[in-house]
C-alpha cells in the first residue's frame, strides 16, 4: 500500500505495517465491497442529515435542562477540530432508527443520568419529540419526510 518494498516474515504477511494493512482494508470495503452497503444508503448517512433538524428543532439546547450550544475544541490529529456539548440521543437505543420522532438534543450530564438510572428520570421525552416535531415549520416537516423517504430502506 505505501509502495515500499519489504521481505515478508513468513508466507502469510502481506504488508510491511499494521498501517498499511489498515489502508488496505478501507480501500476494500468501500461500497459494494463492504457487505452494510445498501444501495448507496446509510443510517449513518441519515444519521448526519438528521442532526442538523434536531438541533433545530429543540434550539440548540438540551431538552431535560436547557444547556445551551457550546463548540469544544479539540485537537485531531494536529488540527483544531470542534464537538458538540449536545448529544443527539435515540429514545429507543437504535442507531439505525433515525427518525425525528426517536431523537432530542440532551447535554452529556443529562444524557448520562439518563442511561445510568434503571428507570428513566425523563419519562416525558417521547411525547415532547412527537409534540415538538409536530408543530415545526412545514419546511422543516418536508425535509424530514423526504430524508426519511431517502433512507427507508435503512430501517429494514
Amino acid at each position: 500500500m505505501c509502495g515500499l518494498f519489504f521481505r515478508p516474515l513468513s508466507s502469510r504477511t502481506v504488508y510491511c505495517s499494521r498501517r498499511c494493512a489498515d489502508k488496505a482494508h478501507s480501500i476494500r470495503m468501500l461500497g459494494w465491497n463492504n457487505p452494510h452497503y445498501k444501495d448507496g444508503t446509510s443510517y449513518s448517512k441519515w444519521f448526519k442529515e438528521t442532526r442538523p433538524l434536531i438541533f433545530e428543532r429543540d434550539k440548540d439546547a438540551c431538552v431535560a435542562c436547557a444547556a445551551p450550544y457550546k463548540p469544544v475544541t479539540f485537537m485531531r490529529n494536529g488540527v483544531p477540530a470542534q464537538r458538540s456539548n449536545l448529544i443527539v440521543h435515540h429514545l429507543d437505543e437504535n442507531p439505525a432508527n433515525n427518525r425525528v420522532e426517536n431523537l432530542l438534543l440532551l447535554c452529556a450530564p443529562c444524557h448520562m443520568v439518563h442511561h445510568k438510572s434503571s428507570v428513566t428520570p425523563f419519562p416525558w421525552f417521547d411525547a415532547y419529540t412527537h409534540q415538538a416535531s409536530e408543530s415545526m415549520t412545514s419546511k422543516w416537516r418536508e425535509t424530514a419526510t423526504s430524508l426519511l423517504e431517502t433512507y427507508s430502506s435503512t430501517t429494514a
